[in-house]
């Protein structure tokens, strides 16, 4: 089977509703198509926080013709929060590779006195509950970013969940939160405006496209910000030689020079990961999360 594979389509679950993350598989399909000489066929699963379109594929038949595109959201964090998901993260999944890493930072209101991350420390320190950080909600990424930050920092900043990212930059630049950690894509386009600036990227890197932004890896050694990818899983028991195929397939069409670029433009790192990194990350991912949730009292429902 794997010395013939693929010889059909290859089905690809995205478990969001269309125009949502789909949109990043998008770049990469014609690319993955031409590389692998099958098409690839996205089909959008959304429903129980992306429960239903990742049970779907460990359900699969694993033969690699079904697999899982998702986010660390539906690997990660929901299993953290649900206690009765019909799958098991690590169990019932063989990782491909971790594709993206969406570039996150630091950006506060232009207004306020500090133009670097110590500064900023240095302010809160000596104000401290004055200032205040917006999250796409309880239990967000941006939501752990600001709580990690908080505790390596040794800072106390008022939370301020929104019920989406969408609204937390125009509150940003109006000036009613002041600190938030957003998608470099989300705050890219305001900061020409003036009203918004970043301070620092959340990674141990700089960012190519931001050469002259540190990493907050500079200011807070060690620093690691909540998990945010995007993933490639098949069914648990996909033979080896198929899941290499993939890979192999993935990270060739991922470094593309027409394909990486429009991810790097778009505020996104390109990883391609092996399965085995993908694979530790997750185990990782899921103790750091777990802390997260208890720190902040959320309870599984």
């Amino acid at each position: 089977m794997a010395q013939n594979y693929p010889v059909k389509p290859i089905r690809v679950v995205v478990p969001n509703p269309a125009g949502g993350i789909d949109a990043y598989a998008r770049i990469f399909q014609p690319k993955f198509a031409e590389i692998i000489g099958q098409q690839m066929l996205l089909e959008n699963r959304p429903g129980a926080s992306g429960a239903i379109g990742a049970e779907n594929i460990a359900r699969a038949a694993p033969d690699g013709y079904s697999l899982l595109f998702a986010t660390s959201a539906v690997l990660v964090t929901s299993p953290l929060l649900n206690k009765s998901l019909p799958y098991d993260p690590v169990k019932d999944f063989a990782p491909i590779s971790n594709l993206l890493e969406p570039v996150d930072v630091i950006a506060v209101n232009a207004a306020l006195p500090f133009k670097t991350v110590k500064e900023l420390i240095d302010f809160a320190r000596a104000n401290p509950g004055k200032l205040t950080f917006g999250s796409s909600g309880v239990g967000s990424v941006p939501h752990f970013d600001g709580e990690l930050f908080k505790g390596a920092a040794g800072i106390d900043m008022l939370h301020v969940p929104y019920k989406g990212i969408a609204q937390i930059i125009p509150e940003l630049v109006s000036g009613r939160i002041d600190v938030s950690f957003p998608g470099m894509g989300s705050i890219g386009p305001h900061l020409a405006s003036g009203k918004a600036r970043v301070l620092a990227v959340l990674g141990a890197t700089r960012f190519a496209r931001l050469p002259d932004v540190p990493s907050i890896t500079d200011t807070l050694p060690g620093f690691r910000p909540a998990p945010l990818w995007f993933g490639m899983f098949a069914p648990a028991a996909t033979p080896r030689p198929i899941v290499q195929r993939l890979h192999g397939a993935f990270v060739a069409a991922l470094n593309a020079p027409e394909v990486r670029a429009q991810y790097e433009t778009g505020g996104f790192r390109v990883i391609g990961s092996t399965p085995e990194e993908l694979g530790a990350r997750m185990k990782s991912d899921l103790e750091l999360t777990a802390g997260l949730v208890k720190a902040v009292g959320l309870k599984p429902e």
